[in-house]
């Protein structure tokens, strides 16, 4: 009488490529794979040192990790796999507040952003797209919201710039003057009032 027993090979993992966000926060590598396998007779590796299977999760752990499953001294080592890429969480930056004068021309909303102004976001006004550069006659004071879309498994950001447009005060001096040339200076002004600041237009 003759008993064999037959060792099932080394599991493959769940995922051989998988993306994790930055967080600062911890993962276990052997949640990836398979429950089964015998993890106490199994070594990480990392760039050839042994490692801890629960590794935090920073923009410097992207990479492969391997490890060996001794499934019985009967059968061969196996040799599996799995490459992280580490993903970069959108940062949108924090909310923001402009005041922008109406007399200033057109205003360009990412001078309300923190450092996001260069990456490629949308911009909405009341649920609708609008462009990054608003004309002060054309828009409306509000809340406007810049969102970066969602990157792999990280979620996607928004800031929100609360605008307001103030329409400012325009004085009007009354009728034309005519002067001719060599006359003795002379000056032309208004009351000033507590609050404004006045700039001559000509």
């Amino acid at each position: 009488l003759l008993e064999v027993i037959v060792f099932e090979e080394a599991f493959s993992p769940v995922n051989e490529m998988i993306n994790v966000c930055y967080s600062e926060q911890s993962i276990d590598l052997t949640s990836y794979f398979s429950a089964d396998i015998l993890w106490e007779q199994s070594d990480w590796m990392y760039n050839g040192t042994s490692i801890d299977p629960v590794i935090l999760v920073d923009l410097n752990i992207g990479g492969v990790y391997t490890f060996e499953v001794v499934n019985n001294p009967l059968c061969p080592v196996s040799f599996l796999s799995l490459e992280i890429a580490v993903v970069t969480v959108p940062d949108a930056g924090p909310d923001g507040t402009i005041v922008w004068c109406e007399y200033s021309g057109d205003l360009n909303l990412t001078t309300g952003l923190d450092g996001a102004s260069s990456q490629d976001g949308t911009w909405y006004f009341e649920g609708n797209e609008v462009s990054s550069i608003v004309a002060p006659s054309q828009a409306n004071s509000g809340s406007y919201t810049f969102v970066l879309d969602a990157i792999g498994p990280c979620p996607e950001d928004e800031s929100i710039i609360e605008v307001e447009f103030d329409p400012g005060t325009s004085i009007n001096l009354g009728n034309d003057l005519e002067v001719c040339s060599g006359m003795d200076p002379f000056e032309i002004g208004v009351e000033p009032e507590l609050g404004y600041t006045y700039n001559w237009v000509g």
